[in-house]
């Protein structure tokens, strides 16, 4: 993945659509309350939007409360130790603060 973004870095789309295949796969194959989504995602190089729209998936997967959890946990540690990311997590996870939803709504109050 570190070489498709060094590669291919002016522009990008290489790299972006690896990475999603690559987190489509892992949300289709691992546990809802598996860290490696958040270890993986602390550790490539580059965040672009789209990931972002995939946290929100998964926080927005209230019957599976786990999923949830693990989405509103990796938006927090991307917050805290991706300065770069920190803008953009802190919007998602302040809108979650008054999510029609009372469990996201609740959950997001308390990591904020």
């Amino acid at each position: 993945l570190y070489s498709e973004w060094t590669l291919h870095a002016e522009n990008g789309k290489r790299y972006h659509s690896v990475l999603k295949r690559l987190l489509t796969a892992i949300r289709a194959k691992l546990k809802p309350n598996d860290k490696l989504l958040t270890t993986f995602l602390l550790k490539v190089p580059h965040i672009p939007k789209d990931v972002y729209d995939i946290l929100h998936e998964y926080c927005q997967d209230t019957k599976a409360i786990e999923r949830m959890s693990l989405g509103l946990y990796t938006l927090r540690d991307l917050a805290l130790q991706r300065p770069p990311c920190r803008a953009p997590v802190l919007r998602l996870l302040l809108k979650y603060t008054a999510h029609q939803n009372e469990s996201l709504r609740t959950a997001a109050i308390r990591l904020v």
